[in-house]
């Protein structure tokens, strides 16, 4: 007996092309098709849009990771303050 794999289906290639298609809001796509050099423009702006995204959710990764850093930083100063000065120190 199969039974279906667990989680959400994966996308396919297909999916993924027509997701660009919607993102970058092209209506007649299927006329756009038959001319080779409106399409060749519509796949280059969607490399760069996909460039874009990918370099945006770079920069909020690297954003994240430098706040996480300084909360931790803010952690031990406050830890080696409580050690140094002798406070009771209760963290809730």
């Amino acid at each position: 007996m199969l039974t279906r794999p667990l989680g959400r289906p994966k996308n396919r290639w297909e999916d993924g092309i027509i997701n660009d298609i919607k993102k970058l809001k092209i209506k007649t796509w299927t006329s756009c098709i038959q001319d080779r050099k409106k399409w060749k423009l519509y796949a280059e702006k969607a490399k760069t849009f996909k460039e874009e995204e990918e370099k945006e959710k770079e920069e909020e990764k690297e954003k994240e990771e430098k706040d996480f850093g300084l909360r931790v930083n803010q952690v031990k100063r406050l830890i080696s303050l409580c050690v140094h000065n002798s406070f009771l120190c209760v963290f809730f």
